[in-house]
């Protein structure tokens, strides 16, 4: 009943579902149906139900509530459309696995979800679920997994969740409260936290970034345009790079994230126009990034690493770590790829481009409050990369270009310790530089 149920109340385009006849009567004939799994091979009785990425379409059946034994759904990757049924947890009572991720999923998270009181993960991510995040999901005591990033969730994350991971909770911009930013703005522990970071040297960068190189961004932002023109052409002075990628167009792109999809470097190519001169966001001593837009609509930034000293297993290595670096004022690393000499690095793309090109284009939007949370939100980022970080960062390249700004004009660093892949010596180096009263800091 359950499975005859789900299949014919659901949209398969593709077929997936075409194994799942019915006229066999002998036991535990449904075991070998797509996406099944059964408790033994001798019983008709789920445990599993797994059918990621099949195209499936309609809303979650309501046939499921006859797989009462069922400890695993997912349904992540399809088009399922509509709410969460919020008797969900009545019909699958023994629930460890719910993953319906990536569907278009829409309403409120529903609160009896905390009736399954046997979840270890919840995964809801990648939807248009709306409302706020139900308190009763403090009490499920054994979930170790808990993502509802990327929705359109509003209010404060409870208190029982705040030790989850904020990936799990980013691109909801109406969120707040740990592990992303607090609620009503800076509390005065973080506060603290930032004034005692200038004490040990990172209100120096701030200081410099607020009074001197501010000057320098918000009255003469044409020099960091003329250092871009020089980058534009590649390293070789001619673009010549870019063609000599097109024999690499199968290498696989290494996404920090699994994808729905495998993404080869030859889609980020053709995202860029091959690299075309008319997609670059900003060009540093780093190399140039250009803005990419995939063949589903969404936006990445790739950035050409100018050149790297450092051999490819030590990069990978370098990326992995780099990667974990997450903090609202930095630009997120998504991944990488390596095609010989070629590095390339992936990531957000930030909607308004970089401090630069605003204040060259349009400086009229940028009043006071908001250049001072501009450069009030580069200090945040230069702080906790100095003092947040178990291996504190020092950026070395911090200027106008490297500042971008997302679609409400909150400022995201870029190229965060890029400048270690930029030499062969690996080892961390103390560096001494000069504050802005003279003394030296470490």
């Amino acid at each position: 009943m359950c499975l005859e149920g789900v299949k014919n109340s659901v949209a398969d385009p593709s077929n997936y579902l075409s194994s799942w006849t019915f006229s066999n009567n002998t036991v535990g004939f449904i075991c070998d149906f797509v996406g099944v799994m059964c408790w033994h091979d001798d019983e008709n009785r789920l445990i599993g139900l797994k059918l990621r990425g099949r195209s499936l379409g309609g809303e979650i059946p309501s046939a499921l509530q006859y797989c009462y034994s069922l400890q695993t759904l997912a349904l992540a990757g399809n088009n399922l459309i509509g709410p969460i049924p919020s008797n969900i947890c009545s019909w699958l009572p023994y629930l460890v696995t719910l993953d319906l991720s990536n569907n278009q999923l829409t309403g409120p998270i529903p609160d009896n979800l905390a009736n399954c009181m046997f979840l270890n993960k919840l995964v809801l991510s990648s939807n248009q679920l709306s409302g706020v995040i139900p308190n009763q999901l403090s009490s499920l005591g054994r979930l170790k997994t808990f993502s509802v990033a990327n929705n359109e969730l509003s209010g404060m994350i409870p208190v029982g969740l705040s030790s989850f991971d904020r990936d799990g909770f980013e691109g909801n911009d109406g969120l707040c409260g740990p592990p992303l930013k607090n609620c009503g703005g800076l509390d005065k522990k973080r506060l603290a936290i930032f004034i005692a970071a200038g004490v040990f040297g990172a209100i120096t960068v701030a200081a410099l970034f607020l009074f001197g190189i501010g000057i320098c961004l918000f009255f003469f932002p044409k020099r960091s345009r003329r250092r871009k023109i020089g980058h534009e052409a590649g390293r070789d002075g001619d673009g010549s790079w870019a063609d000599d990628l097109r024999a690499y167009k199968h290498v696989q792109v290494k996404l920090f994230q699994k994808p729905l999809v495998k993404v080869k470097l030859a889609n980020l190519m053709a995202a860029t126009n091959y690299f075309s001169v008319d997609n670059i966001i900003m060009s540093t001593r780093m190399g140039t990034t250009y803005k990419a837009v995939l063949r589903d609509g969404s936006a990445v930034a790739i950035k050409w690493l100018n050149t790297c000293k450092l051999r490819e297993k030590q990069f990978q290595m370098e990326m992995n770590r780099l990667g974990q670096l997450r903090h609202p004022n930095l630009v997120p690393l998504l991944g990488f790829c390596v095609a010989e000499e070629e590095k390339l690095l992936v990531y957000k793309h930030m909607s308004s481009g970089t401090l630069c090109s605003m204040l060259d284009r349009n400086p009229s939007k940028l009043d006071w409050p908001t250049r001072f949370r501009i450069g009030f939100g580069a200090a945040r980022g230069l702080a906790w990369l100095h003092h947040g970080c178990q291996l504190p960062v020092l950026h070395q390249s911090i200027s106008s270009n490297v500042i971008l700004l997302d679609e409400d004009y909150d400022a995201r660093i870029i190229d965060s310790e890029l400048a270690r892949l930029m030499t062969s010596d690996h080892t961390m180096r103390a560096v001494l530089v000069m504050d802005t009263w003279g003394n030296s800091v470490t």
